[in-house]
């Protein structure tokens, strides 16, 4: 409740003269780490998609860039929109974040991207994350290669996800136990994100699964 009030405060000044270019990046803490906690989660799916608006009038790139990622995947996460209306727009999202040259949500959306052509079962394998929008061994590599662990622990995230959909509850575990998720790695990687406690519910739900 304390981080609301603060969330409430920021997004009321922006109301004052010359908040403009703080627009983008209120409304990405304030929708992105904090209203899904205690509101009802179209409150931070409109916030997000008006932040990625805010930010490319005021040519705030990266705050655009994850704007958009952290509306994507609450979208995705909870169902409020059908794959189908939304996958062929991940294209051009993610080439536009290129030419901005904002890696880390461009890459964060590419993996959410074939995750979703995954669900629809445009891939060879629905729990690898290979297809059209990237290959999982490649990203694998390069990650090791830069030391960015941010992008090996979402890449174990959505395996997790879509293995458990899918019923591979095997695997969910693997990804479950090879990043640790289960000792708060989420947490400490992207505090606060709706994709935090999502995941845990998962990580939970396959436990159960696994102890039946």
């Amino acid at each position: 409740k304390g981080a609301k009030d603060y969330a409430e405060k920021a997004l009321a000044l922006l109301k004052e003269p010359n908040c403009r270019q703080s627009e983008s990046r209120t409304y990405l803490l304030a929708y992105g780490f904090i209203m899904h906690w205690s509101s009802p989660i179209e409150v931070s799916i409109s916030g997000l998609l008006d932040g990625y608006y805010m930010g490319i009038a005021t040519g705030d790139t990266k705050c655009t860039s994850w704007n958009k990622f952290l509306y994507l995947n609450i979208v995705v996460m909870t169902g409020r929109g059908s794959l189908e209306d939304i996958v062929d727009d991940f294209e051009n999202d993610v080439k536009q974040m290129v030419e901005w040259n904002q890696l880390k949500p461009s890459t964060s959306t590419i993996i959410l991207w074939q995750l979703v052509l995954n669900l629809m079962g445009h891939s060879e394998n629905t729990v690898i994350l290979t297809g059209k929008a990237m290959d999982q061994d490649k990203l694998l590599q390069e990650s090791l290669e830069t030391k960015n662990g941010l992008f090996r622990l979402r890449l174990s995230a959505y395996r997790l996800y879509a293995a458990f959909i899918f019923d591979e509850y095997e695997i969910a575990m693997e990804q479950l136990e090879e990043s640790n998720m289960h000792k708060g790695t989420l947490q400490k990687a992207i505090p606060g994100t709706f994709m935090v406690k999502n995941m845990y519910f998962h990580c939970a739900l396959t436990c159960i699964s696994m102890a039946q």
